[in-house]
């Protein structure tokens, strides 16, 4: 359940695969996660329904030398759904995911009109 997104609750439901690519310092220890996502997700409010169309995403995963992670960098497609109106809600570009549960629009690039996708959602 999101409840920042809209004025209202939205629950969205994702599905995706994945390919993870480690990356190892000399040592063995983690210092990088590349995974290439193919996502589809579903987002529902208010009885509503909005089917997204499959996507895809590319997520790295920063750590420091303790193994935590310090960045977690999305690129490509962020979502793409048809809404009713004939429109597409469609975010693609650059963003920083990391703390941020649910991430439609990229901080930088082509962002969706959130507005519009909440209309969607509205009886």
């Amino acid at each position: 359940m999101v409840n920042d997104l809209c004025s209202f609750p939205v629950t969205v439901t994702a599905s995706a695969d994945f390919t993870e690519i480690d990356f190892l310092d000399q040592s063995g220890g983690l210092t990088r996660i590349l995974f290439h996502f193919m996502e589809q997700d579903t987002l529902s409010a208010n009885g509503i329904t909005l089917t997204g169309s499959p996507y895809a995403t590319t997520v790295v995963l920063t750590f420091d030398s303790s193994g935590t992670v310090v960045s977690a960098i999305g690129t490509g497609v962020f979502e793409d759904i048809p809404l009713p109106n004939g429109d597409v809600f469609f975010s693609a570009g650059r963003g920083e995911l990391l703390g941020r549960p649910i991430v439609l629009t990229p901080d930088v690039g082509v962002s969706g009109d959130l507005g519009e996708l909440c209309a969607a959602l509205t009886p």
